[in-house]
């Protein structure tokens, strides 16, 4: 899941209390129901084999380091030129 604030939004408040809504447990709890996977841990994957994933983390240095092999590699898997 990707939330994101526009940079010229007409009402940046509401934006923030939504995304943090969204964010928050109930609105994660919303995700769940709606046969979606939340991003929260602390929430069961609706779809059994994806609680089995390992996500890792990776820092924003080693992104920019790999960033022509992931377009690279991302152009090759969707056939894009």
């Amino acid at each position: 899941m990707s939330v994101s604030l526009p940079k010229n939004a007409p009402r940046v408040n509401a934006a923030k209390l939504f995304i943090d809504f969204i964010l928050s447990k109930e609105g994660q709890s919303i995700i769940y129901n709606v046969k979606r996977n939340p991003t929260r841990t602390d929430l069961s994957q609706p779809v059994a084999r994806v609680a089995k994933i390992k996500l890792m983390e990776m820092g924003s240095d080693q992104r920019e380091k790999n960033y022509n092999r992931y377009t690279q590699e991302f152009r090759e898997i969707f056939s894009l030129r």
